[in-house]
């Protein structure tokens, strides 16, 4: 393998790293492991800088704080792909992850996933409008706590994301509604809030913003009649989505917030929702087209 160009190990590099599930890097991570086999394979690790783009940050672990301003600084200018996690219960964010990765590499974040508690997400959400230009995919699920995340004053951090095409949601729609999040909907290509619990004519909402969307995985809830006998007193505008192929609607579950409720009846959302080039359709996980 010595005898290989430099471009072959590159690729041979990316393949054996990138291929494994992102980690917190360590000691044992496979990307500095090949740096250290000699000093020919370490120039070419350390010459990749997309080798070390991908970033897996816990914010309640000061011991690969070091690592982290390695990969970091070793990415160069790459877009980056980073995932913050944890902790679970921890009522308060960790400043010093946020003074680690939001100066150095958050404009380059390209991939967000966020598995982190409501008061660091507040944190990440309030960031100054085009903290984020780079970013095209977010992942965002809340580890729960005390904290409502529909405390935040006002959510920046999503304006100005020209190249944020894909968004998923998994977290419950009582700690916040997915219009206050200040999305560029009308740019979004796939969308999926599958694990929300959005009423029907909140999906219509939703949906009627996203006009570019090709992929959706919604699930809607029963309306209590009270609120479905004021709706449909309203002029309902049809939900228009031209480029819509794949679309996977769940109307089966019950909702939790209409347990409770008066009784209820479902909406019928075909009747509003309009596209003529779905070629895959899911209803209630049974494959119709």
């Amino acid at each position: 393998m010595m005898n290989l160009p430099p471009e072959i190990i590159e690729k041979i590099f990316l393949e054996l790293c990138l291929s494994e599930t992102i980690s917190t890097p360590h000691r044992r991570d496979p990307r500095l492991l090949v740096s250290w086999v000699c000093s020919q394979w370490r120039a070419i690790a350390l010459a990749t800088p997309s080798l070390w783009a991908n970033i897996r940050i816990p914010i309640d672990s000061p011991s690969s704080h070091d690592y982290i301003r390695t990969w970091i600084s070793r990415s160069a200018q790459s877009a980056l792909s980073v995932v913050f996690y944890g902790p679970a219960h921890s009522a308060t964010p960790s400043t010093e992850i946020f003074d680690l990765i939001v100066p150095q590499a958050i404009r380059r974040c390209a991939s967000l996933k966020l598995c982190i508690n409501e008061p660091t997400l507040k944190r990440l959400f309030t960031l100054p409008p085009g903290s984020l230009r780079a970013l095209r995919s977010i992942s965002i699920r809340p580890i729960p706590s005390r904290h409502k995340i529909y405390s935040i004053p006002y959510i920046t951090a999503f304006q100005q994301c020209p190249w944020l095409h894909r968004v998923t949601f998994t977290f419950e729609a009582d700690n916040l509604d997915l219009a206050y999040l200040n999305l560029p909907w009308h740019q979004l290509t796939y969308l999926d809030v599958s694990s929300c619990s959005l009423l029907e004519y909140e999906c219509l909402d939703v949906l009627r913003q996203c006009i570019a969307l090709q992929e959706c995985n919604i699930s809607a809830f029963t309306t209590p009649l009270r609120d479905l006998e004021r709706i449909e007193t309203l002029s309902i505008s049809p939900v228009v989505l031209p480029s819509l192929h794949t679309l996977c609607l769940d109307l089966s579950r019950p909702s939790f917030r209409t347990s409770l409720s008066p009784p209820c009846r479902m909406l019928p959302m075909f009747q509003y929702l309009l596209s003529g080039t779905i070629s895959h359709l899911t209803l209630g996980g049974l494959p119709w087209i």
